[in-house]
């Protein structure tokens, strides 16, 4: 009886063995996706901030203009030559105005730092669009 209660012994220090090595990988594997997600925040982060979610109206050529605008004038403030759309939303929609006209709210990127501007879009009547940009987060 001594003998298989050794045998038993041995048998069960042996799985406690492997257990304790189970544990271990599990813990590392664990260590190394909690680090690798740390790391990859930041370029997480700027992905998101690279992409626009734009749901307004105005054509290409219009947002480039308008980003335009909004990029001399984070220049002329702050010195910042760094500046994209991050999103767009439509406020007023032109069959609400009466004359065609429509107002955005705009969240850019400017250096590092989330600013808002509203957008007023007018129709000149033969196919351009005038705009003004106010920022409305100072």
């Amino acid at each position: 009886m001594s003998i298989e209660q050794t045998a038993t012994e041995k048998k069960t220090a042996g799985s406690k063995k492997w257990l304790l090595i189970a544990l271990g990988g599990v813990m590392l594997i664990c260590i190394c996706l909690v680090a690798f997600g740390v790391m990859a925040i930041p370029s997480i982060m700027r992905m998101s901030n690279e992409a626009s979610s734009y749901s307004g109206i105005a054509s290409e050529q219009l947002k480039s203009d308008v980003l335009s605008a909004i990029s001399d004038a984070e220049r002329s403030q702050n010195g910042c030559t760094t500046v994209s759309l991050f999103s767009g939303q439509m406020m007023l929609r032109p069959e609400q105005s009466g004359d065609g006209s429509w107002v955005e709210i705009w969240q850019v990127n400017a250096c590092g730092e989330s600013h808002l501007y509203s957008v007023s879009f007018t129709p000149d009547g033969v196919g351009g669009t005038y705009f003004s940009v106010t920022r409305t987060d100072e």
